[in-house]
């Protein structure tokens, strides 16, 4: 069996770098929520406990035992969560991957398929283990179901395997993988990484591909009810000047590209939906609309925009991607380059499986106006303004809304 050596491992979205002391902070900022630890072994509520949980898996890694690593989702360099290798046994060439947690926000994300993914290539392709366990607590049903779909096998019920922090003995599932079994579990979780990559476009794109032509007859001339929507477009305008076009991010039937055109500015819009794009092209011909992703806006050039409308445009990207889509704002933003971003405030999501009569899966998400300004902030953009207003009675959805203008320096 290979030699046990303190390595990272790279991955698309992540990448797992081993555990050390400097992780203190960021581990408590997302590692302390009682709701994490509800049905684990472990208890970690205190700064102090936390710092203890790190030392003893160094103090194991010391011994050999144990490899740890936090994760580090690769767009925003955060740290989200944090597994490890243990109880080594070479003569016979097995190992556990245990103490796997992930930060409530990246949850129900491509974070702990690809773990998974690395760490077990890791352990069958480089380490040599002819197999793999994984022991998650018997009433962590949860953890016991996402261990079935990966491809594990459920081997046994192991009576007062551990005692808790409340000194009272825990029974633990065993469950693992073989290296003959590899090749289907490599493959399934390569589906899984992919499936949630495209999970939220796909969803998107076909719930407003369904609802576009009724969603433009209900919107198109909605800005003829919102003079502060007017007051700020016609200030980005102002703002932009003559550094190059602005873009509709997100444009829908094009409503919002239309009021910029008529009051002067050169013009673009993008929208992950290709029915939004063919309305919005049908209702103004004279602009240039385009199918795009704004997590990867392919078709735009760097430096290529002198401004961004995106009017509730990321409200269905989830948290975790926010800071993405607004560093790709950035990119394609020349220098000086202005935003004005608006959205619903709270902190609560509304979802949506009918609209139009039509069946259809969103979810909407509301912002703290201080979370946005932190995203705005990590994705290197220059805070300038923010705005605050009560929702137009009778015609709008009765939820506050902040105007947000960023600049790129």
């Amino acid at each position: 069996m290979a030699e046990w050596k303190p390595i990272v491992l790279h991955g698309q979205h992540i990448d797992l770098i081993p555990l050390a002391s400097e992780h203190h902070e960021r581990l408590c900022e997302i590692g302390l929520e009682p709701e994490l630890w509800r049905l684990t072994t472990n208890e970690l509520c205190t700064p102090e406990d936390m710092r203890a949980y790190i030392q003893t898996a160094l103090n194991d890694r010391a011994l050999g035992t144990s490899q740890p690593f936090v994760f580090v989702e690769k767009t925003s360099g955060l740290i989200v969560g944090s597994s490890r290798y243990h109880s080594l046994n070479r003569a016979n060439r097995r190992l556990v991957i245990g103490h796997t947690w992930i930060a409530r926000e990246w949850q129900r994300t491509v974070v702990n398929s690809e773990a998974k993914y690395l760490m077990l290539k890791h352990a069958f392709e480089e380490l040599g283990c002819v197999r793999v366990e994984f022991l998650v607590n018997s009433i962590n049903d949860r953890s016991r179901r996402a261990l079935l779909r990966i491809g594990a096998r459920h081997e046994a019920i192991l009576r007062n395997y551990t005692v808790a922090k409340d000194q009272l003995p825990r029974n633990v599932a065993l469950f693992s993988i073989i290296n003959s079994k590899w090749p289907a579990v490599k493959a399934n979780l390569g589906n899984k990484i992919e499936s949630k990559r495209v999970e939220r476009k796909t969803s998107a794109k076909e719930s407003y591909d369904k609802v576009a032509a009724e969603y433009a007859v209900e919107f198109s001339d909605e800005l003829k009810h919102k003079p502060f929507d007017r007051k700020l477009l016609n200030w980005l305008i102002e703002k932009v000047g003559a550094l190059g076009p602005i873009c509709d991010m997100g444009c829908g039937p094009g409503q919002i590209a239309k009021y910029l055109s008529d009051h002067g500015a050169e013009v673009r819009g993008v929208d992950l939906s290709p029915e939004m794009v063919r309305q919005a092209q049908l209702l103004h011909p004279e602009i240039a609309f385009e199918q795009g992703d704004m997590l990867a806006l392919d078709k735009i050039a760097d430096d290529a925009l002198g401004g961004i409308a995106a009017f509730y445009s990321l409200i269905h990207v989830p948290r975790n991607f926010v800071v993405k889509a607004l560093t790709e704002f950035k990119r394609v933003l020349r220098p000086g380059g202005c935003i004005l971003m608006t959205h619903h405030i709270g902190s609560n999501s509304v979802h949506r499986n009918e609209w139009f009569g039509k069946e259809v899966a969103l979810d909407f998400l509301f912002f703290e106006t201080e979370e946005m300004k932190d995203y705005i902030t990590r994705a290197g953009l220059i805070l300038e303004e923010v705005i605050e207003r009560d929702p137009y009675r009778d015609f709008e959805y009765p939820s506050r809304r902040a105007y947000t203008f960023a600049r790129k320096e």
